[in-house]
């Protein structure tokens, strides 16, 4: 109720003048607040503002749970690289690297709650940074030397501006949202010519645990038209 009531604010801010565009919006949210695979996503008033802004421009919240979650991250994104100051400038420059970032730390973190018995998936702050380091050095920047600069920027711009990846207590980090975690291990583990990825996906198939991750990875196929 208190994210419904919300979204009814942010969309009259948002579409002052137009009574069908703000109900349709309106709809949409209401659908999802009783839909248990998009309820989770309405929890923080950015959660809600995110929402509202896919209802508006889709008209629709895509079936395909790919599609959707996909479209989450990148509202998100061009949300930051779009602000007039703060880091929007990195986030346009460095997105194929931050992008990288979140994927290789969303496959981390899953294999991590698999080898963890259920418990919250965290990493150090120390295993953030030489991720990446590792993923500057792959998109050959030195982040040791020249470039370390932009590796403390970029840390900073995705725990402080894009806030996918949110503070555990004192231990590290890990996604807020766990589907943002299985999305961004999909897209890593479907990065990669086919010969490549089929195996990967053959070796998950069988697991419970990584059966959300498995069916992001699936739905990519549908939905991102591939080489």
């Amino acid at each position: 109720a208190d994210a419904l009531s919300y979204g009814r604010l942010v969309t009259r801010l948002r579409i002052p003048n137009d009574e069908i565009r703000r109900s349709g919006v309106d709809g949409l949210l209401a659908q999802a607040a009783n839909d248990e695979a998009l309820r989770h996503l309405l929890r923080t008033p950015l959660q809600v503002l995110i929402m509202s802004i896919i209802a508006e421009t889709s008209r629709q919240f895509s079936p395909s749970r790919f599609a959707l979650f996909w479209r989450y991250y990148q509202v998100i994104e061009a949300r930051e690289q779009t602000k007039p100051v703060g880091f929007s400038a990195l986030l346009r420059d460095h997105a194929p690297q931050i992008l990288d970032l979140h994927r290789r730390v969303g496959l981390m973190l899953q294999q991590q709650a698999e080898e963890s018995s259920g418990a919250t998936a965290v990493l150090s702050a120390q295993d953030l940074h030489d991720v990446a380091w590792q993923v500057l050095t792959d998109a050959e920047y030195k982040p040791s030397t020249t470039h370390a600069p932009l590796l403390s920027q970029i840390l900073t711009a995705v725990t402080h501006r894009l806030v996918l990846l949110t503070p555990r207590g004192e231990h590290g980090y890990g996604f807020e949202i766990r589907s943002l975690q299985e999305l961004m291990a999909s897209l890593e583990l479907t990065t990669g010519t086919l010969e490549q990825v089929l195996p990967r996906l053959r070796l998950i198939a069988a697991s419970p645990h990584w059966r959300n991750t498995w069916l992001f990875a699936a739905g990519r196929y549908f939905a991102d038209p591939q080489p």
